[in-house]
């Protein structure tokens, strides 16, 4: 992990687009780990299908990973850890004595990863004083010897490349290439850095795989702006919390993953009732139950949109890579004060994890929004005697044009009332006559209804008129963007639609995408295709245009030629009308 974090930042400060992929082993122990990392001076879209070299440390490595090189491609491996078999795909083998150099001349075994980054940083031309810099950085805080002995093993690496290995053409820099304004963060550092912008100044959670580094960055960053971070017990507490601070006029968020989400589901209600702003950011992994908590999966969109005892309504938004993850968390906290209620963020293990290159974000032109407050003078002055009693004539929840009310601040607003799980009336007095509950039932769903028609929250790619239409969300969005340009460089017409915004649906943009379409195909990592069965229920009767799920549940993300190739071979006659479906559906599962 040390080794592909550093040389794709060196990479990245000079200039290039960089998306990785990692995965970690799920045992405290350690295990297989694996780091991924795509470059170009072109923006990156996805982590690619098939690697162009491959390194491998050990036996394992190769055993695991030998079969996903590019044919052709370059391997490097360590001849004393590795044995590799007669026949492989490998166009081009690197033997490099790693270990040996790491024992023998540096004498510090464990700086054997830093040898493989002198090394690859050599093939590709990078500068020696930039990959030194990055070795400060990530050792200097540690024992002077063993910032010497990654320094002393970086400079071998070069040096062994130099000596003794051929140059590769196909790995070097572009050579004009410039050092730009772009950093590079994690998804979770992103969505960390937008709730830091939207203004948000609590955040209660409790640690989970993969959305505990949200909290540790935060618990670095969010006091220096005078906010406030607590891990509590468990994740009920985390999210009934948020409930208190959110009550309380604070912009309140959480983080947690499938299990710890399927605890907050009660405090999801209660937020729902009490209409109270809030963020929840859900880093999806692999389930069910403990599941694979290191692997990628896009399992919780049912849970996100439909997990209430009752009818609890709230918004969900989806980020498609690093960059969107910033906008679309500070785009969170202004729907969630904004409509007053519960807003779900889903991102994914694989986003969550890897960092990708990004313009930097203009601060100063982001917008932020506050939750509507009451003129306070004015219910004061118009309150008779027998206001006085109740909160001076304040109805918390008032029926209004756009169906939000209102929020007065405890210890600011002079407006106090009592917020109840219990139904209430306008005044928060609790009511549970039946034109209390269908009336407020009404307004807590029509509320969110106006979200549907917020700008910015779907993205067209291709053809507007194209016949093969990919419906997709989340991180699928790079794959499926990537793999419209591959079907139609080979003839194919197809155009992708990604929705930002999951709940509530987009219907207009949905509709308007499939006017032209001959099918509608939804990739997604999960097993039921829980998207695709959400736009089942939405479009039935609207349309006659067939949608196709396809699944993938192997705990690793979709390539952009995975989902071009299955789109060309499954579906080869999607673009003659004579032959379209009369509605049936179908679901194909990737192995």
């Amino acid at each position: 992990m040390s080794a592909g974090e550093l040389t794709s930042l060196g990479f990245a400060r000079l200039g290039l687009s960089v998306y990785t992929f990692r995965t970690n082993p799920p045992e405290i122990k350690g295990g297989a780990a694996m780091f991924q990392f795509r470059v170009s001076d072109e923006p990156v879209l996805s982590q690619g299908d098939s690697p162009d070299f491959l390194l491998c440390f050990n036996q394992e490595a190769w055993n695991l990973h030998g079969n996903s090189l590019r044919p052709g491609g370059t391997l490097m491996y360590d001849p004393a850890q590795c044995a590799l078999p007669e026949h492989h795909k490998a166009g081009r083998v690197i033997a490099v004595p790693m270990d040996e150099i790491a024992r023998k001349e540096v004498g510090a075994p464990l700086s054997k990863n830093v040898v493989a980054i002198g090394v690859m940083a050599a093939f590709a031309g990078m500068p020696i004083e930039n990959m030194r810099e990055l070795v400060r950085q990530k050792w200097g805080k540690r024992k002077a010897e063993v910032l010497d002995a990654n320094l002393k093993a970086l400079e071998l690496g070069y040096q062994y490349t130099h000596d003794n290995l051929p140059e590769v053409a196909d790995l070097k820099l572009p050579p004009s290439l410039k050092p730009g304004t772009a950093i590079i963060l994690t998804g979770n550092e992103a969505l960390s850095l937008g709730a830091l912008c939207a203004g948000m100044s609590c955040f209660f959670g409790y640690p989970i795989t993969p959305a505990s580094d949200i909290m540790e960055w935060l618990a670095r960053k969010l006091p220096m702006v005078g906010g406030t971070v607590i891990q509590t017990e468990d994740e009920i507490a985390a999210i009934t919390a948020c409930v208190g601070a959110g009550f309380a006029g604070a912009k309140v968020a959480t983080a947690s993953s499938g299990p710890g989400i399927s605890l907050m589901v009660e405090g999801l209600g209660l937020a729902s009732m009490l209409e109270v702003p809030m963020v929840v950011f859900n880093a999806q992994r692999s389930g069910p139950a403990t599941g694979m908590p290191t692997k990628t999966e896009q399992g919780d969109l049912n849970l996100a949109v439909y997990a209430a005892h009752g009818d609890a309504p709230r918004i969900v938004l989806a980020p498609r890579d690093v960059e969107s993850c910033v906008y679309t968390s500070i785009d969170a906290f202004n729907l969630a004060e904004k409509y007053q209620t519960p807003v779900l963020v889903l991102s994914d293990q694989t986003l969550s994890h890897r960092s990708q290159t990004i313009p930097r974000p203009d601060i100063d032109a982001l917008m932020t929004e506050d939750r509507k407050r009451p003129d306070v003078q004015a219910i004061l002055s118009a309150a008779d005697e027998d206001d006085l009693g109740v909160g001076h004539g304040y109805k918390r929840y008032e029926l209004t044009p756009d169906h939000v009310s209102p929020m007065a601040v405890p210890g600011v607003d002079n407006l106090p009332y009592v917020a109840t799980g219990l139904e209430h009336n306008e005044h928060a007095h609790i009511d549970q006559s039946p034109f209390a509950h269908s009336v407020m039932s009404d307004k807590r769903h029509r509320k969110i209804e106006a979200a549907a028609q917020e700008p910015g929250y779907t993205e067209l790619y291709g053809n507007p008129n194209a016949k093969i239409g990919i419906v997709c969300w989340g991180s699928a969005a790079g794959p499926v963007e990537e793999a419209v340009g591959i079907l139609n460089a080979r003839g194919v017409s197809a155009k992708g639609l990604y929705l930002r915004m999951i709940w509530p649906v987009r219907m207009k943009e949905i509709l308007e995408f499939a006017r032209h379409c001959d099918v509608l195909v939804v990739p997604e990592l999960n097993y039921s295709g829980q998207l695709a069965g959400l736009l089942r229920s939405k479009l039935y009767g609207l349309t006659r245009v067939p949608i196709v799920s396809i699944t993938k549940v192997t705990g690793l993300p979709f390539g952009a030629v995975e989902i071009a190739d299955h789109v060309q071979e499954n579906l080869p006659n999607a673009g003659d009308r004579k032959r379209r479906s009369t509605g049936q559906h179908e679901t194909r599962r990737e192995g």
